[in-house]
């Protein structure tokens, strides 16, 4: 219950956090949230995977902002 139900949210804010640990890694090693055994033993592809979805994310966001701004400019 600590992540909520099994609602939209929850899933994004579950999965948003296992990509940060997968793209910082040695933070959260740091911190012990993470064992390096646990780091060891995540499959590659789904650290790949997760990694290009944040950067996806990140761009789409990126473009969103840009697009927000360019409409604020051409409205007045």
């Amino acid at each position: 219950m600590l992540w909520g139900d099994s609602g939209l949210h929850s899933r994004f804010v579950l999965t948003s956090s296992l990509a940060a640990i997968a793209l910082f890694p040695k933070g959260h090693i740091n911190r012990g949230d993470l064992l390096e055994s646990e780091l060891r033993n995540l499959p590659h592809f789904i650290k790949h995977r997760m990694v290009v979805a944040w950067w996806l994310c990140f761009a789409g966001m990126a473009w969103l902002l840009l697009a927000v701004g360019l409409l604020k400019l051409t409205t007045d």
